[in-house]
């Protein structure tokens, strides 16, 4: 009778630790970033409730323009109402395809999948006063073919409740330039002033050599979604049909190319 007690509470443990470990996960699914050619945790068989929580991700510690070979620490924040969090992040080049290194930092690890590198949670997190947040390293390439870099990540928002139901997946991303030289940032305000940044209606660009100049602006997936041409006499650029959000602004002169981020308010 105590064997048959034994084994049926041993049996129960087994499964709860199971259970939990499913919804819990130390290790999470790759290919859950929102990545071209990937979903996130919101789909069947992961996260995919519908709760009423809010909130945001975000990544900090990565400049406008990075440079080769330089390693920089990034901070992966979420904040939210919810309870519970784990989060997953990929970083591409412009074929989609791993660009740098990523190196775990504490309560993360990394692993590889089909030509792309995560770093993903060791453990789930807890909200605390409505924000949670994962640091690591990331190393950018010696090389690369296009400037174009691109993070992307997701963070959950739980409820805690050790089920699939009732989560929402926080989905983000975040572009950044490529250069040979740690100048880059220099280079820009060596080119141009900008003005006011953040900016709500126009930005203003002082072109400080007096040259004519091409501008494109990117949103954080590397989409263009403004472009024209600035000079000493029309200076002025309309940002009023941009959403709010981070946005690159590459100036192209006859001498050079330089990029920088602007906020749009």
């Amino acid at each position: 009778m105590k064997i048959k007690h034994f084994t049926s509470a041993f049996f129960l443990l087994l499964v709860t630790y199971i259970f939990n470990s499913a919804f819990n996960p130390s290790n999470p699914p790759v290919a859950s970033t929102g990545a071209p050619n990937e979903s996130t945790c919101a789909r069947s068989g992961c996260h995919i409730g519908t709760a009423n929580f809010t909130g945001s991700v975000s990544i900090s510690g990565v400049p406008a323009t990075v440079v080769a070979g330089q390693t920089y620490a990034v901070t992966l924040t979420g904040t939210s109402n919810a309870i519970r969090a784990g989060f997953q992040l990929t970083c591409l080049d412009s074929t989609n395809v791993k660009c740098g290194n990523l190196v775990a930092g504490a309560g993360n690890n990394t692993t590889n999948s089909n030509g792309r590198q995560y770093v993903r949670q060791s453990s789930p997190k807890n909200y605390t006063n409505g924000s949670v947040s994962w640091s690591f390293n990331w190393t950018a390439p010696a090389t690369l073919a296009s400037p174009s870099i691109k993070f992307f990540y997701t963070c959950l928002a739980g409820n805690g409740n050790d089920d699939e139901s009732g989560d929402r997946t926080l989905v983000g991303s975040f572009r950044t330039e490529f250069s040979t030289t740690a100048t880059a940032e220099i280079e820009f305000k060596e080119l141009a002033n900008i003005y006011p940044n953040p900016v709500v209606h126009t930005l203003s660009l002082d072109l400080l050599k007096g040259e004519n100049a091409k501008y494109s602006i990117y949103n954080l997936l590397g989409e263009e979604v403004l472009n024209g041409s600035v000079d000493s006499q029309h200076n002025r650029i309309d940002c009023l049909k941009l959403n709010a959000g981070n946005y690159v602004l590459r100036l192209s002169t006859q001498l050079k190319n330089s990029s920088t981020h602007i906020i749009k308010l």
